[in-house]
């Protein structure tokens, strides 16, 4: 059995599309991935969010990697090898890393400089993560997820702004702030993190040229999306998303424009969502949900021999030796290419690889 793998990723996480077993997605909470590849060499530019207590900052960092609009997350170990430019980071400061990326996500760093000096704390950054603590009335402390794993303190006060509504627990919000040497962020201004600010996404009759739409809506091109369907980013004038989608709804030249929307995958109780079956990690035969699917009675008219399964998904790891043998060509929605890796961090990284495993694993279980 074969299958074809789309990567349709938006930001860092996506809505699943699944044409088979999806039921069957449950199985595998307990699998583990190597996602990256160990060993290339490479530097960026990131934002210090947790630092050893070492006293010689020994240890593990985590460093979340601006140069790519603020993701992924990495974590970064630093030893007596390291070399520190400019003197050792504090929270919230900018810095720029060298190293090898030794998988998963995780860097060995040969050397960090300080981008920005700032005397400690005070820096200004964008924040975005999924409110786990919402203070009342909105005022006070809040606990929010910028990503797996890792949990931050935002405060807000009377000089904090609200940009459309007050964000609720369970919902992902953006915050512009200031980091403090309390390691918290007191936070200027604060919205839902529903779409992204001052962008649109256009889809273009195929003969119009970006430029043209540009220069027409006082927009700025950012970059083309989607080659082949001709779907272009721009960015607009501060808060004027709204204006300018509403002037292009009657433009012949284009097809639909709409704002640039964050996807996610769904939350809810992980006990429920993820250990369906059983609580057992060791493995998927500890679990019932292949009692509880009943595939028996299908088993006896479809095996899936020869069978095609599309997944539309977040990528996979085209290297898992799990899949091997089980790939047929696919096609990045995103890049526009056909690569489709999974690419992370973010709470759905690996979900494509998960789902592809279920479906690699049932035609040698059934």
């Amino acid at each position: 059995m074969s299958f074809i793998v789309a990567n349709p990723r938006t930001r860092v996480y996506s809505w699943v599309t699944i044409l088979s077993a999806g039921m069957l997605a449950l199985l595998f909470f307990s699998m583990q991935y190597n996602f990256v590849t160990a060993g290339s060499q490479f530097k960026f530019v990131g934002t210090v969010f947790q630092a050893p207590t070492d006293p010689n900052s020994i240890g593990a960092w985590i460093i979340r990697r601006d140069d790519r609009g603020g993701t992924p997350f990495y974590t970064v170990t630093v030893d007596q090898n390291t070399a520190f430019d400019n003197g050792l980071p504090a929270f919230g400061q900018q810095v720029e890393v060298r190293g090898d990326l030794q998988g998963n996500n995780q860097f060995l760093a040969s050397r960090i400089q300080i981008v920005t000096v700032t005397g400690g704390g005070g820096q200004d950054t964008d924040v975005k993560g999924l409110v786990l603590v919402a203070p009342p009335a909105g005022i006070g402390q809040w606990i929010i997820q910028p990503s797996q794993g890792l949990t931050q303190t935002v405060v807000t006060d009377g000089a904090t702004t609200f940009d459309h509504g007050m964000p609720a627990v369970g919902q992902w919000m953006e915050i512009k702030a200031t980091s403090r040497s309390d390691r918290s962020f007191l936070a200027k201004r604060l919205r839902p993190d529903d779409f992204e600010t001052n962008e649109v996404v256009v889809r273009l009759v195929t003969s119009v040229v970006s430029s043209t739409i540009a220069s027409r809506y006082d927009l700025v091109p950012q970059s083309t999306l989607l080659a082949s369907g001709h779907i272009y980013l721009f960015t607009t004038r501060d808060g004027g998303e709204q204006d300018s989608i509403r002037q292009m709804a009657h433009d012949p030249d284009v097809i639909w424009a709409e704002l640039n929307y964050v996807g996610r995958i769904p939350t809810g109780n992980p006990a429920r969502t993820f250990r369906w079956g059983g609580v057992d990690p060791t493995g998927y035969i500890n679990q019932s949900a292949f009692t509880q699917v009943d595939l028996t009675p299908a088993l006896a008219h479809y095996t899936g021999t020869g069978s095609v399964v599309a997944v539309l998904d977040t990528g996979v790891d085209l290297n898992h030796p799990a899949l091997s043998g089980h790939l047929t060509s696919g096609w990045d929605m995103v890049a526009d290419d056909d690569t489709p890796q999974d690419e992370g961090t973010g709470l759905g990284w690996g979900h494509g690889t998960h789902i592809a495993g279920i479906i690699a694993i049932l035609r040698r279980v059934v």
